[in-house]
């Protein structure tokens, strides 16, 4: 399985994007190595956007497998958007996002989307901080 990590505004955000085909102990690996080298040495709230829009070919495990990577998120994990634009991959995405609603983690159609809402929240967060004294980062 093909995924790119990019990490954004200054490591605030982490952009994944998943492409066939989908092997499971890859996207393990690849949230474990996110845990070590990024989650857990930030020092500031963590956005994460999965993409799945270049995906085409979807597995039975993937909600299993999702659950149970989203499930055990750090603490520092502001906020999860997962995107996806084909009907399975919505319903896949609809699916987790309802399950693991406590974690405000929320589906969007397009990337666009994601980043936008990604963006904004980050902003709020930075003029808190700036509204506080603390400064904008």
């Amino acid at each position: 399985m093909p995924i790119k990590t990019t990490l954004l505004s200054e490591g605030r955000i982490v952009l994944v994007q998943y492409t066939d085909p989908y092997i499971t102990s890859e996207m393990i690996a690849n949230v474990e190595r996110l845990m070590r080298d990024v989650y857990i040495p930030a020092k500031k709230p963590i956005y994460r956007i999965l993409d799945f829009t270049a995906m085409t070919q979807f597995r039975l495990t993937m909600l299993s497998d999702g659950i149970k990577t989203l499930r055990n998120k750090p603490s520092n994990i502001a906020h999860t958007a997962l995107v996806a634009s084909s009907p399975v991959a919505n319903g896949i995405a609809n699916t987790l996002a309802h399950v693991l609603s406590k974690q405000d983690v929320v589906m969007y159609r397009s990337l666009d989307a994601g980043r936008n809402a990604v963006d904004e929240l980050l902003a709020h967060e930075n003029d808190a901080v700036a509204s506080k004294g603390g400064g904008a980062s």
